[in-house]
C-alpha cells in the first residue's frame, strides 16, 4: 500500500487499516526498523522496576522507622509516592534515612548506571 493521504484504507487482503500509519512504517524501514529499536523498548519495564524497587525500599524502611512520628512518616510516604522518581531520592538524602550511604548511593546511582548499561548492551545485540 503506497498512498500517502491521511485517512483509512483497505490493504490488499481486504483490511481496514489507517493508511498513514501503514505508509509512514513502509517508508522509514518498516520490519527492518524495529530491531534497532528493541533496546528501548525494553528499557521501560526495567526503568518501572527499578523505581518500584527505590519505592519498596523506601517503604519498608520508612515503616520500620521508629524515630519519625506518624505524621512525619505519612508525609515523607506522600513525597516518596507523589513525586515520581525525585520523591525516593529526596527520602534517602533529605529525610535521615538509616540506610548506609554506601546502600543509599547504590540505590540513586548504580540502579540507573546499570539500567543505562543494560539498555545500550540490548541495542547493540538488537542491532546485528
Amino acid at each position: 500500500m503506497r498512498v500517502w493521504r491521511t485517512g483509512v484504507g483497505i490493504d490488499r487482503r481486504g483490511n481496514l487499516v489507517f493508511v498513514a500509519a501503514d505508509a509512514l512504517w513502509d517508508r522509514f524501514g518498516g520490519p527492518a526498523l524495529l530491531p534497532r529499536f528493541q533496546g528501548l523498548i525494553t528499557a521501560g519495564p526495567l526503568a518501572m522496576r527499578l523505581y518500584a524497587a527505590w519505592l519498596a525500599v523506601a517503604f519498608f524502611e520508612l515503616a520500620h522507622r521508629e524515630d519519625l512520628s506518624g505524621g512525619k512518616r505519612l508525609a515523607w510516604g506522600a513525597v516518596t509516592l507523589g513525586i515520581p522518581v525525585i520523591g525516593p531520592i529526596l527520602y534517602y538524602f533529605a529525610s535521615g534515612s538509616k540506610l548506609t550511604t554506601r546502600f543509599r548511593l547504590a540505590l540513586v546511582i548504580g540502579g540507573p548506571v546499570l539500567l543505562l548499561a543494560v539498555t545500550v548492551l540490548l541495542m547493540v545485540v538488537a542491532s546485528y
